[in-house]
């Protein structure tokens, strides 16, 4: 497919469930991502079209010819540079809602991977602006960050209210406890598992089945640790085991 052809692709936005719209050839994806990202650099009045033809490589799931195992790999190494260098913050609000409305991204992680920003960022913005009237309903299916279909109607959103329906709630520190110490237990067989004579054989099969988990793993504890550092003078109280 040339580039000619590549801006004269009609994008709709929608779910490409269709095994044979895929993409299966590393050259057509290449060439694809590397359409979207020489409109994103050529300029702002090119930007329309290379997120358009970001959007395709998003719905096609360009990462599985390339060797990756989700979006959140791909942009990483194909164009999260270029955003993270270009993007100001006055602009991340914008494009976020570009991602949505002009590339056709419906996945809040998908869209947060692509700029590089965090996921509760990516949330808020896309609802206020629902509010706004500035992009539009949630649609019945999003296309996750892994290709998976998903009806987002059942898809828990970060920062939706859950409902208690009365109910007691466990002690939020003894939870976390648990959750860290399990969370540390899991690592430290990870860990031991690299150590097994049979790692270095399988590394590159264990890459690509669990690289875009980790990483989100990864992105998940700086989140975490940078809110710790980001309020660590706001609460100077003792803490307790009990919740008031």
């Amino acid at each position: 497919m040339s580039s000619h052809e590549l801006d004269r692709v009609v994008l709709q936005g929608e779910i490409i469930d269709d095994e044979q719209q895929l993409l299966t050839s590393p050259d057509e994806a290449r060439q694809l991502m590397s359409a979207a990202m020489d409109k994103l650099q050529a300029g702002l009045e090119y930007r329309a079209d290379g997120l358009r033809l970001l959007g395709e490589a998003y719905r096609r799931r360009a990462w599985t010819p390339l060797g990756f195992s989700s979006w959140a790999d791909l942009v990483r190494v194909g164009i999260g540079e270029h955003f993270r260098a270009t993007l100001a913050p006055q602009a991340r609000e914008e494009l976020i809602i570009e991602l949505r409305n002009t590339a056709q991204i419906t996945s809040y992680r998908a869209i947060s991977d692509t700029l590089g920003i965090s996921h509760s960022t990516a949330v808020r913005t896309m609802q206020r602006a629902r509010e706004e009237g500035r992009v539009p309903d949630e649609p019945e299916k999003v296309i996750s960050r892994n290709g998976a279909i998903r009806d987002a109607r059942t898809t828990r959103r970060l920062g939706e209210v859950r409902p208690q329906g009365g109910r007691r709630r466990a002690d939020l520190l003894k939870s976390w406890r648990t959750a860290v110490i399990d969370a540390d237990r899991r690592l430290r067989s990870l860990q031991d598992m690299c150590l097994d004579d049979r790692y270095p054989e399988r590394r590159s099969d264990i890459r690509m089945s669990s690289r875009g988990d980790l990483v989100r793993m990864r992105d998940i504890l700086t989140t975490i640790l940078a809110d710790f550092e980001t309020f660590a003078g706001d609460d100077d109280r003792t803490p307790t085991t009990k919740e008031s």
